[in-house]
């Protein structure tokens, strides 16, 4: 009886550590978005990014020193097209946060970290304020840098809110030729 039990043991010790490491659902929901991203030619990359709206007890250490909150998040960005001539499109460049209080020209709690940098933005504000109501609650920051469009968001596995970021970023890179 001992022997089974010792044997019972041992198959435990080893099969427990292999069932713990295969991914939850949440996780296997992840992967196939990141993977239908990767298809599609959209980049994805886990980065992180200053917290904005991080409370002020974020804000302190246990020592009492002053620290810069962050937020774990993935980017997903889509390049833009080299122009074919340098009096094509300039670079373009510009931030949108997700924050408590948002800007009255843009829907539901988007403000701007950066404006864009072109000599008539108002196509550009205009575009990106129709396009930010399709976005999911979980996306934190859209930017626009060096021809990349990205769109940092804290993925959760859900097809539809991964759709309308794909979404999202083929209308960015196809501006202004929408």
């Amino acid at each position: 009886m001992m022997t089974y039990f010792l044997i019972g043991l041992l198959v435990m010790l080893v099969v427990v550590p292999i069932i713990s490491i295969l991914p939850n659902q949440k996780q296997r929901g992840v992967m196939k978005v990141r993977n239908s991203a990767m298809r599609r030619g959209i980049g994805v990359e886990l980065t992180s990014i200053p917290d904005h709206a991080a409370e002020a007890v974020k804000r302190v250490s246990g020592s009492g020193r002053a620290i810069s909150p962050v937020l774990k998040v993935a980017a997903y960005r889509r390049y833009r097209k080299r122009p074919q001539s340098r009096h094509d499109l300039a670079a373009i460049s510009w931030s949108l946060l997700r924050v408590a209080k948002g800007d009255d020209t843009l829907p539901a709690h988007w403000h701007w970290l950066e404006q864009p940098g072109l000599e008539d933005p108002e196509p550009l504000k205009l575009f990106l304020a129709g396009k930010l109501k399709q976005l999911p609650e979980s996306v934190v920051l859209v930017t626009e840098k060096n021809r990349a469009v990205s769109v940092h968001w804290n993925e959760n596995g859900e097809v539809h809110q991964a759709e309308a970021i794909f979404s999202f970023l083929d209308d960015c890179i196809k501006w202004p030729d929408i």
